[in-house]
């Protein structure tokens, strides 16, 4: 008896950017499979299925949806594609998941250091496979890359470090245990390690971002510093600028996000604190320690802390004092 025309949604999982994803298709009543459109979609838990390879035919494709469409029982079944290198095999367990994941995952790897990448261990990192990379790059120990991340030449990732959907320039050093998210990165710069950089940061030319330093939605110039303990957000900070460490920018208020904007060539002393809405013009330099809550213009020396007092003799007195 011949089929009426079905309209079929199998939900998988798409090799390519290891997303779930459904796939939509229409099984004619003469047998012939149309692929109707591909999209993301989420899943409510791993189905029984099959797994078809990523070059597939389309005959391929039809003997594997006939097979899941047998499966009694099934509520949506899972046609997921894989690199199994065209055998058809089942995924029924998270177990076996991973499986086809890394064997995706050793896939990209070895296109990676065919093409004079460097993995120190292999084993243990991990690339998506959207993720480009440029030769005579170093990629150390469990480095993760994500998304559509680009890599470029002669770069050095060291271990623990995560890059999500940024651009780094040629010849990036990335210490140990850094995140970069949505971000960019230009040639010649150092980060970390353990440097936080959110999204919306772009780190100019051989600037330098130091361990335990975060930035958020702020851009370096070229040739800048921060390079310890700093929370840069909602910040500017221009050419050859130094920002010392304990430098924060106060850019919530409870309420409303503010600018802070530091020009070129200035000297930020450490722990200092910059209230935004605020500028610090070129050149100029911001004492250590100071609460900055006004503009500072260019090549003018700003200070806002407490003026020091000694009491000669204080130790002595208190010492007395207690004797009584």
């Amino acid at each position: 008896m011949a089929r009426s025309r079905v309209r079929q949604v199998i939900a998988g999982l798409d090799v390519g950017t290891t997303k779930i994803c459904c796939v939509i298709a229409d099984w004619s009543p003469v047998g012939n499979l149309d692929i109707v459109g591909v999209g993301t979609s989420p899943s409510r838990g791993l189905r029984k299925g099959v797994v078809v390879n990523i070059d597939s035919t389309v005959e391929s494709i039809k003997h594997a949806v006939a097979e899941a469409e047998e499966m009694a029982g099934v509520e949506i079944p899972s046609v997921i594609a894989g690199v199994a290198g065209g055998h058809i095999r089942g995924i029924n367990s998270r177990a076996e998941l991973a499986e086809v994941t890394a064997m995706v995952r050793q896939q990209k790897n070895e296109e990676l250091m065919a093409a004079g990448v460097t993995l120190i261990d292999p084993a243990t990192t991990y690339v998506d496979s959207a993720v480009v990379v440029g030769p005579d790059t170093v990629l150390h120990p469990c480095v993760i890359l994500e998304g559509s991340t680009r890599i470029g030449v002669a770069c050095e990732i060291h271990a623990g470090a995560r890059i999500v959907n940024s651009t780094i320039g040629d010849r990036v050093l990335v210490r140990n245990h850094t995140i970069i998210a949505d971000s960019t990165v230009e040639p010649g710069a150092q980060l970390g390690p353990f440097a936080h950089i959110r999204p919306g940061s772009s780190i100019g030319e051989s600037a330098h971002i130091g361990n335990f330093v975060e930035l958020k939605k702020t851009r370096i110039g070229k040739g800048a510093k921060a390079n310890h303990l700093a929370y840069l957000g909602d910040a500017t900070i221009g050419a050859k600028t130094n920002v010392g460490a304990g430098t924060i920018t106060c850019n919530y208020d409870g309420e409303k996000k503010h600018q802070t904007m530091i020009g070129d060539n200035v000297f930020v002393g450490s722990n200092s604190t910059l209230v935004a809405p605020v500028a610090i013009g070129d050149g100029s330099y911001i004492a250590a320690g100071s609460a900055i809550t006004d503009d500072v213009q260019p090549g003018a020396l700003g200070i806002g802390r407490a003026r020091q007092e000694n009491k000669d003799g204080w130790v002595a007195k208190r010492a007395g004092a207690k004797k009584l």
